[in-house]
């Protein structure tokens, strides 16, 4: 796959017998990830590093590697992949929601973009706001009161929202950088040895859209309905102010029996 930027295979002392390309270490003894490999016990588990730039590049890559065992279940060596870690938002792409929703990797420990349609972001600044979203993303330390109102300790949310983020910029005026957001998060947990978050984050406004919408729907029909109440009942309170028939008619008197005439009087 082009993705890949190459791949080695080493042996038990980390010494290379074979790559696809040229450059790199020769010897991988004393790195984190073959000391790693070379401690497991039981089933083998893959090793995937951090993202990291090479010196006077600007291309993101990735360290995975997996032990090699023979028949026997004897560690041999290792397989060490070098992939484009631009690869990953491949992945993260097609997760578009309305117009401003979209998708991104980041550090769980420090917010640091690993992968982003933002490229300029990417290994260079944290998620903007992520102060913020660090809170839902470590749990609230609430509590005994603080627990009957929202949970345990250590509840976790799979969203927050996080406020209008404001900088300064060179002649010192206040300007906005991300506006009110809406961001749902999950962490990786199905790789080992990684500290990520896919988040997907909304503008607020255009999430709230829908909400506004309807209630703005419902205080409509709620105001007609009270102002025909309030027209019916002015309606029926003339209404029992009038007399039943005309007083011009006299019924009461021009209907009334001539026998009923003589007794009266």
């Amino acid at each position: 796959r082009p993705a890949f930027r190459q791949v080695q295979g080493v042996d038990t002392n980390g010494r290379v017998l074979a790559t696809s390309a040229r450059g790199g270490r020769l010897f991988h003894g004393e790195r984190a990830w073959f000391k790693h490999l070379s401690s497991q016990e039981g089933d083998p588990e893959v090793h995937v590093g951090d993202l990291y730039r090479p010196a006077g590049s600007t291309v993101s890559l990735l360290e995975i590697a997996f032990p090699v065992r023979n028949p026997e279940n004897v560690w041999v060596g290792a397989v060490r992949a070098v992939p484009d870690a631009s690869d990953i938002y491949t992945v993260l792409a097609p997760v578009r929601i309305g117009r401003t929703g979209h998708a991104s990797l980041i550090r769980a420990t420090d917010g640091l973009v690993l992968a982003s349609d933002e490229s300029e972001r990417i290994l260079t600044v944290p998620f903007p706001g992520f102060e913020s979203l660090r809170n839902a993303v470590e749990g609230f330390p609430l509590g005994e009161s603080g627990e009957q109102i929202f949970a345990r300790t250590g509840t976790r949310r799979g969203y927050w929202t996080i406020p209008e983020v404001k900088a300064t910029d060179e002649a010192g005026r206040e300007m906005v950088v991300e506006p009110s957001r809406l961001v749902g998060f999950s962490p990786i947990d199905q790789i080992p040895d990684v500290n990520w978050l896919v988040t997907v984050e909304q503008d607020l406004s255009e999430a709230l859209a829908p909400i506004e919408s309807v209630t703005r729907y419902l205080w409509i029909h709620f105001i007609g309905v009270f102002a025909t109440v309030i027209l019916l009942a002015l309606y029926f309170s003339f209404k029992l102010e009038q007399p039943v028939m005309e007083e011009e008619l006299h019924l009461h008197e021009e209907h009334v029996p001539a026998g009923m005439k003589k007794a009266e009087s």
